[in-house]
């Protein structure tokens, strides 16, 4: 399958330096980039960077700590001992964490574990750490199952332990059977029962608004407009006695709300039996938006045979049934990975984040920084390149967005972008 590589030569290319990105957005235009971690964090994005991808929860427990679970997939870890031909793995844990603001260490410390007897379970564990009072903080934790950069994983979380319904001091549980499981993200699925559990609000009653999800418009990247959008109303409301056993059958997301008048605590996003993954024909369909205009979707939806339209949307833009396939395998892979990495109060696929993953694949490069991320596409950023910058903003949904400052320089590699996918080939710019 052609892979198209963006260079210096073969495409216009967007060179932004700094952080300067002209925006019709006030937010964009008021913040100031705070210091970022030296550090490239693209690999958290691209799980093909790496032979192992932990997943991890804070939870604070007390006013100065916290616990770090993490999980690791078992397939993963089995497959890296019949590699390295070790039965046995021996897992380095680096820790720091660091204040928001003046970017001073508060803890720091490695943890040494071997893991022994693989079997079919994923591997679980934790470990406490230290946190400032009443303050935001980054967690910086590197694992390592060996030397290689394949077998180290870089990861950064936000702590907040400044409000006082910090969605940290909440800690998320799934029901399996007699039995409960931490759950790792707040992708929640209609046929599952789940647990909210706190050590500061323990039989607490709190309001659980629930709303649909809107009609999904496509803004990309290069329109400047204000993203204010109106308050909406919840399509209903109810109480949850924290503890207590919890479902959300409903399809739409649901905002936990400790009183009427603060932000969300925790978000959780229903979007059917499979989400994240891409299993039925309006899965496959609405992601479409990225690469039709509103004609050519509403032809496609009110098509009577969709499962044939969507093949022949595909089929066409190649003529051959290999290249289709696999263009189809890339791109809604690449929607499956937006909605583990970027689900707010949406699908991922449908954030800024996940706009652009979709069309251009993993960044080159991820700049984190406590006001939000930098991502680069290209070989060199003192060079050639393209770079995107995210801010991190209040959202009264699901606690924080990631919004893009936009430009109308962004035309150019967009349409690019949306011109190779309907040519039958994979956009991709490679490093």
């Amino acid at each position: 399958m052609r892979d198209l590589k963006l260079n210096s030569i073969g495409l216009t290319v967007i060179l932004l330096t700094g952080f300067f990105v002209h925006s019709c957005v006030p937010i964009s235009q008021s913040v100031v980039q705070s210091p970022s971690f030296k550090y490239n964090f693209s690999s958290m994005y691209n799980p093909s960077e790496k032979n192992f991808n932990p997943e991890c929860r804070i939870f604070l427990n007390s006013d100065t700590t916290a616990i770090v679970f993490y999980k690791i997939s078992v397939e993963e870890l089995k497959n890296i001992a019949v590699s390295n031909q070790q039965s046995d793995l021996k897992m380095l844990i680096k820790y720091v964490v660091r204040e928001n603001l003046e970017f001073k260490v508060v803890d720091s410390s490695a943890i040494s574990h071997t893991i022994t007897n693989l079997n079919n379970e994923d591997i679980e564990s934790y470990f406490q750490i230290k946190v400032p009072k009443e303050s935001y903080s980054k967690l910086l934790i590197n694992m390592s199952l060996g030397s290689s950069s394949d077998l180290q994983q870089r990861l950064i979380f936000d702590i907040d332990n400044h409000n006082v319904f910090s969605k940290n001091r909440f800690v998320f549980y799934e029901l399996n059977k007699n039995s409960k499981e931490i759950k790792f993200n707040n992708i929640v699925n209609p046929s599952k029962d789940y647990i909210i559990n706190s050590n500061f609000y323990d039989n607490f009653e709190v309001n659980v608004e629930y709303y649909r999800f809107p009609e999904y418009v496509c803004v990309p990247p290069y329109y400047l407009y204000n993203n204010t959008n109106d308050l909406r109303q919840p399509d209903s409301v109810f109480l949850y006695l924290i503890g207590d056993k919890i479902n959300f059958i409903k399809e739409g997301y649901y905002v936990l709300k400790p009183s009427s008048t603060t932000n969300a605590s925790l978000c959780f996003i229903n979007s059917g039996d499979f989400f994240p993954e891409i299993k039925t024909l309006l899965d496959m369909l609405e992601p479409l938006k990225l690469l039709t205009g509103n004609k050519e979707y509403k032809e496609l939806k009110d098509c009577s045979n969709l499962k044939l339209a969507i093949d022949e949307f595909w089929l066409s833009k190649s003529n051959n049934m290999k290249f289709a396939k696999e263009q189809i395998r890339v791109f809604y892979n690449r929607v499956y990975l937006a909605n583990k990495y970027f689900s707010e109060d949406k699908a991922g696929w449908k954030t800024d984040r996940g706009n652009i993953y979709v069309l251009l694949g993993p960044p080159s490069i991820v700049n984190i920084s406590a006001t939000g991320e930098e991502w680069f596409y290209g070989k060199d950023p003192d060079v050639a390149g393209v770079l995107f910058v995210f801010d991190k903003i209040n959202n009264i949904y699901s606690g924080s967005s990631y919004e893009l400052r936009r430009d109308s320089n962004y035309q150019s590699v967009w349409s690019q972008a949306v011109t190779t996918w309907r040519d039958g080939r994979i956009f991709t710019i490679t490093n």
